[in-house]
């Protein structure tokens, strides 16, 4: 049986919201590297329509 993984961007203050405006002012290669480390050992990605859209180019 096949995991499902789900993946959030939630603020210590449990506010999900409009993701410009706060996570990416934390990004770092570390964490791009476990993001595409776990990309990688899945065997499929389910995404929205406007982030389908934003990665569709890559």
């Amino acid at each position: 049986m096949r995991k499902v993984v789900a993946v959030e961007l939630v603020s210590l203050d449990c506010v999900m919201k409009s993701s410009e405006e706060w996570t990416f002012s934390y990004s770092n290669d570390e964490m791009a590297e476990t993001n595409a480390a776990g990309m990688a050992n899945s065997d499929a990605l389910l995404m929205g329509r406007v982030t389908y859209e934003q990665m569709a180019a890559f």
